[in-house]
């Protein structure tokens, strides 16, 4: 399969965050969850102004520029599952055009302030979306840390945010 140019920013700038790499796995995660939607069915719509995490908000950052905020990346955790975190990449901006937006959630076999080192598949969800990307989930991440990041492309122009610090959150 060969890639987009969304595809290869995305590559570039999720490596520049300090990300070990690992996209291959990142590719192969986000394969497996395109076939079971469609074994599934269809996702639902997304609608405007909703939260699409479970779960209590445990870090919310701004995606865009000074001045210029054009989305959000919100991570969410819940005790259930023996620790569930959620993330969603979220438009701010008022558009009836789809938006090239993904959200990436990994849990971390480690915590550093610079890097997470991937402790199994990383969840993604990447597509054209009106309003959010996501919701992504990982289970059993109670005594781990996650690292989440979330992209939109708005006006040819792509837009980054992540965990601070890029290892996130452990709970």
């Amino acid at each position: 399969m060969r890639d987009t140019p969304f595809d290869s920013r995305f590559k570039r700038t999720w490596s520049g965050l300090a990300h070990n790499g690992e996209w291959s796995v990142m590719r192969g995660a986000a394969t497996l969850l395109a076939a079971v939607a469609l074994v599934i069915g269809s996702a639902p719509a997304h609608a405007a102004g909703t939260d699409p995490c479970p779960g209590a908000v445990i870090e919310t950052q701004p995606i865009g520029e000074v001045g210029k905020e054009v989305g959000k990346l919100v991570v969410h955790y819940s005790p259930e599952r023996n620790g569930t975190n959620c993330a969603a990449t979220v438009a701010t901006v008022e558009t009836n055009e789809p938006k090239l937006m993904t959200v990436h959630l990994a849990k971390c076999k480690f915590s550093s302030t610079t890097t997470c080192d991937e402790d199994g598949p990383a969840n993604e969800d990447k597509g054209s979306y009106k309003q959010y990307a996501g919701p992504v989930l990982q289970h059993d991440t109670k005594g781990k840390c996650i690292s989440a990041c979330g992209v939109i492309e708005y006006r040819g122009v792509l837009y980054t945010a992540a965990t601070q610090p890029l290892s996130g959150h452990c709970q």
